[in-house]
């Protein structure tokens, strides 16, 4: 059904589920395979490490879909958090000067520590997405 290998999904670092998805769909519809049929037909549209056969196969596919989605959502909240928080204790610490240095720091702290956090929790999610330890 796949004459290239583009085509196919293969379950990387944010790759676009959908648009495969799509693709997928046309070629079957092309083909004559009904919706009906998909299930069977669904393993055509793999490559690489998403090819692993059977329930597993089927797993890794979904997790690591669903967790390179969530990971990115969360590293992404965690570094306008941090972002935001640096910001606003630079704000504090130049509109106050040095009686507010202290508070602006620890605002600056915490918003890095939180960033850091999500990093962490993201790429934990992922991994845990791909079946890494």
């Amino acid at each position: 059904m796949y004459y290239n290998d583009v085509y196919k999904f293969g379950g990387d670092k944010y790759e676009a589920l959908n648009g495969n998805i799509e693709i997928f769909k046309d070629f079957c519809r092309k083909a004559g395979v009904g919706e009906n049929q998909y299930t069977q037909a669904y393993s055509t549209m793999l490559r690489g490490r998403s090819q692993d056969s059977g329930v597993t196969g089927a797993a890794k596919f979904v997790t690591s879909t669903v967790g390179n989605v969530a990971g990115g959502v969360g590293r992404t909240t965690g570094n306008v958090v941090g972002a935001a928080g640096r910001g606003l204790g630079d704000t504090i610490t130049s509109a106050t000067g040095s009686s507010g240095k202290p508070v602006g720091d620890a605002l600056g702290s915490v918003g890095t520590g939180i960033q850091n956090g999500a990093e962490g929790v993201s790429k934990g999610v992922e991994n845990a997405g791909q079946w890494k330890r």
